[in-house]
């Protein structure tokens, strides 16, 4: 179930996506259901045109600053934080992939070639699939979503359901235009150049034609995810959102901060 919440939280940067070039917060619950278990979150976002910031009712929060180029989780149940720049993130994630290639190469060695090819094939796959995953990359991309034809109103505002299949799963989005939204997100631009953000450019460039996704649900054999956005404000963000909070001690991550 914690893969499946960093995958709510992927699927929440997603949603930042499209936002106007002003501060936004909004509410949403994410409920995923796997294998008979369910989880459910609150979560509020904080945008503005260079930060955002996740806050969940499991005490942490997320703050990423695209000009500084760093991510900072705080945990509140401890009291404590750890930061890192987007940077060391992808090299913590190359080396990951590197060492697990090497496990797989140590274990495969003594298998007949014929056989090592096929189950290395089959093994990075695999990889390449987990990493689509925790990316949120397995979504199709918003261009991909097809107008339904149905729609209702959530949050006294308009909405069209778009929907898309891909990887065995059913995807399907209610969004706005009753939410202002701008042709370039000026959050994303900061980051760019950042991997870990590149995966999702196409989803928030074409975000923008479709509007404002006010509820978005996964369905794949065996799970089920929900996304419900439960209110909108456009008033200034302050700036205690985006700082850690006096008195938390700084935790050190392995592979991160030159702690190996």
């Amino acid at each position: 179930m914690r893969n499946r919440y960093i995958i709510m939280l992927a699927v929440a940067i997603m949603f930042v996506a499209g936002s106007a070039l002003a501060d936004i917060t909004w509410s949403q619950i994410d409920t995923a259901v796997t294998d008979g278990d369910t989880l459910t979150v609150n979560q509020t976002l904080y945008v503005t045109p260079t930060r955002f910031a996740i806050v969940n009712d499991m005490g942490q929060k997320i703050i990423v600053d695209g000009t500084a180029g760093t991510v900072t989780v705080t945990d509140s149940t401890n009291a404590s934080y750890f930061a890192s720049t987007l940077q060391e993130l992808e090299d913590l994630r190359k080396t990951v992939r590197a060492e697990t290639e090497k496990i797989l190469e140590d274990a495969l060695i003594k298998l007949p070639a014929d056989q090592r090819e096929q189950y290395r094939a089959m093994l990075r796959e695999k990889m390449d699939t987990a990493e689509k995953e925790l990316s949120a990359v397995s979504s199709p991309a918003w261009e991909a979503f097809s107008d339904t034809g149905k729609t209702g109103t959530m949050l006294g505002k308009k909405v069209r359901c778009f929907s898309a299949t891909d990887g065995g799963g059913e995807y399907s989005a209610w969004c706005t235009t009753d939410v202002e939204t701008g042709e370039l997100d000026s959050f994303f631009s900061t980051v760019e150049s950042s991997t870990f953000f590149q995966n999702m450019q196409g989803q928030q460039l074409s975000l923008t034609r479709i509007g404002f996704p006010l509820k978005y649900v996964l369905k794949k054999p065996g799970e089920q995810f929900e996304s419900v956005v439960t209110g909108i404000d456009r008033n200034t963000i302050p700036e205690s959102v985006f700082e850690v909070p006096a008195g938390y001690s700084k935790q050190q991550v392995p592979g991160l901060n030159g702690d190996n």
